[in-house]
């Protein structure tokens, strides 16, 4: 992804931002399946964790 623009600049940007956005949806349903963490405010904040994880990975800055 091009440095500072968003997501929905262009039609290809957007695109590419779709399919990352799949990968770590999936990321993060690995992770939850993963868990066995009992208290649920720990577990949402962990699989949000991996999906940010993710998304950083990838280049995007959330704003």
């Amino acid at each position: 992804m091009d440095t500072g623009q968003r997501v929905d600049a262009t039609e290809a940007i957007f695109e590419v931002y779709q399919r990352d956005l799949t990968i770590c949806d999936g990321e993060a349903a690995k992770a939850a399946l993963a868990s066995n963490e009992k208290i649920a405010k720990v577990h949402r904040r962990n699989v949000n964790l991996v999906f940010d994880g993710c998304m950083v990975e990838r280049g995007y800055v959330r704003r």
